[in-house]
């Protein structure tokens, strides 16, 4: 079994999986996958390398940012958050969170990184925004 200080190739490192090829219109749905996206939520096995830190993370709703949400919190991170599929994720593993909600435009992302910056001072949050 290889270890994470081998060089691999990446290309033949991990299983293959049989995925059939999907579209949607955009903007395409996590929930409409056949299968279901694997954003890490069973699968995921941290290693407490991120415990202590705090990130800004935008696009939590699906994706990549939905797997970097999750394994940011995998650590017992506190967050501030409106993505619903990835809070309900979130609150059933005991990851306090608050939540922001707002359109995505520069003075309010501006605001956005203002409140992240208090919470983290002032009470140890960190922020996850979509």
């Amino acid at each position: 079994m290889a270890n994470q200080y081998t060089m691999q190739d990446p290309t033949t490192q991990y299983p293959k999986l049989d995925i059939p090829e999907q579209r949607q219109d955009e903007p395409g749905l996590d929930t409409n996958l056949q299968p279901k996206a694997d954003h890490g939520e069973e699968t995921y096995e941290g290693h407490n390398r991120l415990s202590g830190r705090k990130a800004l993370i935008t696009g939590a709703d699906s994706g990549i940012g939905a797997a970097v949400a999750i394994a940011f919190a995998r650590p017992s991170w506190s967050w501030c958050s409106w993505c619903k599929r990835t809070k309900h994720w979130l609150q059933t593993n005991q990851v306090s969170i608050l939540l922001t909600t707002g359109p995505t435009n520069p003075r309010r992302l501006i605001n956005i990184v203002n409140i992240a910056v208090a919470y983290s001072i002032f009470l140890g949050y960190s922020l996850l925004y979509d």
